[in-house]
């Protein structure tokens, strides 16, 4: 459970287990900022998943999301980034392969869809 917790306008504190976020204007999170961390943690969660089902794995690896939303209403969003770095000593081709398998079924990715264009991209480290 979350709980959202509002005071003179758009100043929040988003509570979430033992965690709080700061949401406001300034200097905190903005919402768009919480739906990028969550498609990233959500495509993450899957892509280890894949991997463990494909006998591979990662040493590291680094998502840079951003994205636009519409400037008519309603601003849904209009186009999603995912940039995907990783650092493997397995083969980059079943890892690409398993990169693209878990774009397919990650559901915050898929419900995305729906509304954005999203492009996708990974790059490996040395």
């Amino acid at each position: 459970m979350a709980t959202l917790k509002f005071e003179n306008g758009f100043n929040g504190i988003y509570e979430v287990k033992d965690n709080k976020l700061i949401l406001n204007k300034e200097d905190g999170l903005r919402p768009y900022d919480l739906i990028f961390g969550g498609i990233a943690g959500c495509f993450y969660s899957t892509f280890l998943e894949v991997l463990r089902l494909n006998n591979v794995s990662v040493e590291s690896s680094e998502i840079v999301i951003n994205g636009t939303k519409r400037k008519s209403i309603p601003t849904t969003l209009e186009y999603l980034s995912i940039h995907f770095y990783v650092k493997t000593n397995d083969d980059k081709k079943k890892v690409r392969d398993c990169f693209y398998e878990a774009i397919e079924v990650c559901s915050l990715i898929q419900t995305f869809k729906h509304v954005a264009d999203i492009q996708t991209n990974i790059s490996f480290k040395a």
